[in-house]
């Protein structure tokens, strides 16, 4: 639809002009008019400065797109803003769940998004339990998919060190 394109391009041209304010009101706009624009929600989730608005309006518009995989990588993307940003680990877990429930089928999604998770977690918190239980949740996800690759080395490397320092 022409108003569809000419919001995007309103917020694409703001975006380069540096008007945030106004790049967010279009994107906020085409996502009036198109719940399901995902591409606004995260360019709207990127600009948004209250970062829980940011966050649960990404997960909110994650919900009305089609693709399971781009609905699982942006509610991934908001699971990780909520751990770092907003230090609100009830949330994460749950945005981080949804994301997990929408990529299953697709083990190449699940095991990006399992990495994703373990990432957050160690940028959040360090090499705590939860981080090696992230750690351990990707191995398991490479064992069944049959992706081994250099990450799986770095994990058991990881794992160990870290289990030896916890007991």
């Amino acid at each position: 639809d022409a108003d569809d394109a000419i919001l995007r391009q309103a917020a694409e041209l703001a975006v380069s002009a540096g008007d945030a304010a106004l790049a967010l009101r279009a994107s906020g706009e085409l996502l009036r008019l198109r719940p399901q624009e995902l591409d606004a929600a995260l360019l709207r989730f990127e600009l948004e400065t209250d970062r829980v608005r940011a966050v649960r309006g990404l997960a909110e518009a994650a919900g009305g797109c089609r693709s399971r995989r781009r609905r699982a990588l942006a509610l991934s993307r908001a699971g990780a803003a909520a751990l770092a940003e907003l230090s609100d680990r009830a949330l994460a877990t749950e945005l981080f769940e949804r994301a997990r429930r929408e990529a299953e089928g697709l083990a190449a999604v699940e095991v990006g998004l399992a990495r994703d998770r373990a990432a957050a977690i160690r940028a959040a918190e360090g090499a705590s339990p939860a981080y090696v239980a992230a750690l351990q949740g990707v191995r398991g996800l490479n064992v069944e998919t049959g992706e081994v690759d250099l990450f799986e080395g770095e994990i058991a490397e990881r794992v160990g060190k870290i289990a030896s320092r916890l007991i």
